[in-house]
């Protein structure tokens, strides 16, 4: 093995070069040695993992990342440089204008966005960003188109883009019913992220992953205009996958939360969110009674899925008087008759949504949308009062270029997911 001296002698080999040097620096106890980067990596090329790992600390102003000694606890580790493991600076965003992404492609499966360990309020705060972005036009995004392709099955696509954050993302999604004898999810997708200076494809992402982080962080993201200060009840209105995400995303968002209340036609599905709640210290209570429930819950979340003969049953009027309800499935399980029972009645886009849909996906004519979310972040004012407040939406792709862009930049810096070849 060759020595830090050895190489630094060697230094010649690396001069001439017109390019700007990357400074990198090891710390040996208290000195620290800075190092052209060609040196650098033929010094951590020629020691052990173990040497790495007892003794020396990288700090990268280009690269953005750290070997640290050792990782502590709550240390965000990812993939290693000659077996030492990585605590990365994840903070910023991917290249801007006149700076061209790398060509390479970047598949992230389900595991992998798992792995990245997205936190609520990073989901939140990405999307706020984005939507703000969006309200003063520095980026843009199309509504869904839908193209049937079966009873009660839909291809849909959406596509965003932002020179500011340097990508274009295309979302599609497939939502076909699972038969019984069938193992799958009833709602598959896929999201392509592009360059957005060259048009050159740079990842592949999990949609079903995205999906559930961007609806979770949206409404939370609309929480916080329109949801009591302080509220000490949560109600879940259908107990699947939104459930838990949107459990995670609200108890991030209200510490005070204490209280859980569940209905679920899956007495399984009820069980299993009522457990997440109690880890996350607080009470779950199964109901099934729906008016019970909205009396008593000062935020609703509506998640229940489209299915042939479905019937409204949520009575808005049973809400108490200071209370917010985010309707994830776009307000097919709410009366619209008691709609007008909200304050406020807001989506993710105008663009995409004008009303509140009923249980056959149809617009109510009860209602319309007052505003979306850019207008609520760039010139929301709170009223005074307690009110009720509807946010229901179907989803808007700006919120899955913020994920994406999100998911892309930590997996770059944590060296999670797997290069491609195209």
């Amino acid at each position: 093995m060759k020595s830090l001296g050895t190489l630094l002698r060697s230094s010649s080999s690396c001069r001439g070069t017109k390019k700007k040097p990357i400074r990198l620096s090891i710390a040996l106890g208290k000195r620290a040695v800075w190092l052209p980067k060609c040196l650098f990596v033929r010094f951590v090329n020629n020691v052990t993992s173990r040497t790495l790992q007892n003794t020396f600390r990288l700090r990268s102003s280009a690269a953005s990342c750290r070997l640290i000694k050792p990782c502590g606890a709550g240390a965000t580790t990812g993939t290693s440089v000659a077996g030492t493991r990585v605590q990365a600076d994840i903070t910023g965003s991917l290249p801007t204008k006149g700076k061209a992404m790398s060509s390479e492609l970047l598949y992230l499966s389900n595991a992998d966005i798992q792995r990245l360990q997205i936190s609520p309020r990073e989901a939140r705060e990405a999307v706020l960003a984005c939507f703000r972005d969006h309200s003063i036009g520095r980026n843009i995004g199309l509504p869904k188109s839908f193209i049937s392709i079966g009873p009660d099955s839909w291809l849909l696509s959406m596509t965003a883009a932002s020179q500011i954050k340097g990508i274009a993302t295309t979302k599609t999604v497939t939502i076909v019913p699972v038969q019984k004898n069938q193992d799958r999810p009833r709602v598959n997708g896929l999201v392509v992220v592009c360059d957005y200076q060259t048009g050159v494809p740079i990842s592949v992402l999990d949609g079903n992953s995205i999906t559930l982080l961007r609806t979770a962080a949206t409404s939370a993201a609309a929480a916080c205009y329109l949801a009591p200060d302080k509220p000490a009840t949560i109600g879940m209105i259908g107990c699947g996958l939104q459930a838990l995400s949107h459990l995670d995303a609200f108890v991030d968002l209200f510490p005070s939360l204490r209280r859980a209340y569940l209905i679920s036609r899956s007495e399984e599905s009820a069980k299993r969110v009522a457990t997440a709640a109690y880890e996350k210290r607080l009470e779950p209570i199964i109901t099934a009674d729906p008016d019970a429930l909205l009396s008593k819950s000062e935020v609703v979340i509506s998640a229940v899925p489209s299915s042939p003969g479905l019937q409204s049953f949520l009575n808005a009027r049973s809400l108490p008087r200071a209370s917010f309800a985010s309707a994830v499935d776009g307000g097919r399980s709410w009366r619209s008759e008691t709609l007008t029972a909200f304050d406020r009645v807001v989506t993710d886009s105008l663009a995409q949504s004008s009303s509140p849909v009923d249980a056959s996906e149809s617009p109510v004519k009860t209602v319309n949308y007052e505003e979306d979310l850019a207008q609520l972040t760039s010139n929301s004012r709170r009223r005074s009062g307690p009110i009720r407040a509807l946010f229901g939406f179907r989803g808007f792709v700006i919120s899955d270029l913020a994920l994406a862009e999100l998911a892309i930049r930590k997996a770059r810096a944590l060296g999670i997911g797997m290069v491609l070849a195209r």
